[in-house]
């Protein structure tokens, strides 16, 4: 039935908006801001965590929970807390610019973010409308691993707030999982060519294993002074001064599924994969498990002597001191 007075409720309903808009200010819109959540409703303990990784704030740490960018305050090896996240597509890297800008690979692009958490620009066009596996800054130029393209570079500057791309093209048409950067040795680790090097003149220098395929599915890199550590399908490799060496891991189900490494010290390296957490000790040549076989360890990052490792079970956190009381 039709309402035969709606002017008196419209009256009501105009002036309750003019309180809310009073009482709240003005609303924020949700495409350029992140959505802040309450740290106790962020769980980064009993879900799974697949990216840990420096910030460039102090006592703050990021990671990702698949589908949000997690900023973490720590308090030493008591814990963490999220107090912020912002809900992406699926996370898969992220590295940070020289004005602090935190650009995220994700399955529908790169998005940049300032360290505040606001959401300063998306980058969906081609070739970056598909998957980005990878992500690199280095000064002033970027490296990107997009599914199905290849790996592409770019130089970056900035006029006020905007970020600017130019000079895009092609680097290498081979699907790449990992990119570092170390001084002038630039490392790709592809999955199914191995490991390769963009060499100072621009060549593409190859270096895999005929005698172990699997060795060609490269998942992380990882540098401690002048030594390189790789890790692949098959296992734990050492490639310092480009000579491989394969660390041997316990008979243990699915041990050589590794997709982490870390060195600790010059005595001490950290990998994690399917089978869990494992310690190698150089003085006694042996890999020691820590924790349960059951967690599968994606990403570990080391900071101020303490470890936080991403995995299935959610974030771990454990002392220097304590891996290294292993050895």
């Amino acid at each position: 039935m039709e309402d035969m007075n709606p002017k008196p409720a419209r009256l009501s309903i105009c002036i309750i908006l003019v309180f809310l808009l009073i009482s709240c200010g003005t609303p924020t819109n949700p495409s350029t801001h992140a959505q802040p959540n309450d740290s106790k409703d962020i769980n980064v303990k009993n879900k799974p965590i697949y990216i840990i990784g420096p910030s460039n704030m102090e006592n703050i740490i990021l990671a990702t929970d698949n589908k949000s960018l997690l900023f973490l305050k720590i308090d030493g090896r008591n814990g963490a807390s999220a107090i912020n996240s912002i809900a992406l597509p699926e996370i898969n890297d992220y590295s940070i610019d020289t004005k602090g800008n935190i650009w995220i690979a994700t399955d529908a692009g790169i998005t940049i973010v300032d360290s505040n958490g606001n959401i300063k620009k998306h980058i969906t066009e081609e070739p970056f409308n598909k998957s980005i596996w990878a992500i690199r800054l280095n000064h002033n130029s970027i490296l990107v691993s997009i599914f199905g393209k290849g790996v592409w570079s770019a130089n970056i500057s900035y006029e006020g707030d905007n970020i600017i791309m130019q000079n895009l093209k092609m680097v290498l048409p081979i699907l790449t999982k990992k990119v570092e950067i170390q001084g002038a040795s630039i490392l790709l680790g592809t999955h199914g060519n191995g490991l390769m090097e963009i060499m100072s003149d621009a060549s593409i220098e190859k270096y895999n294993n005929a005698d172990d395929p699997t060795m060609d599915y490269v998942n992380d890199i990882s540098f401690f002074n002048e030594r390189v550590f790789i890790a692949t399908y098959s296992g734990i490799y050492d490639f310092t001064n480009k000579k491989w060496h394969h660390y041997t891991f316990p008979d243990k189900p699915k041990s050589e599924f590794m997709y982490a490494v870390q060195p600790l010290d010059k005595y001490l390296t950290l990998a994690g994969g399917a089978a869990g957490l494992f310690a190698y000790c150089e003085e006694t040549n042996v890999w020691e498990a820590i924790g349960t076989s059951d967690n599968v360890v994606y990403d570990i990052f080391i900071q101020d002597n303490i470890v936080y490792i991403a995995s299935y079970n959610g974030l771990l956190i454990y002392s220097a001191s304590d891996i290294k009381s292993i050895c």
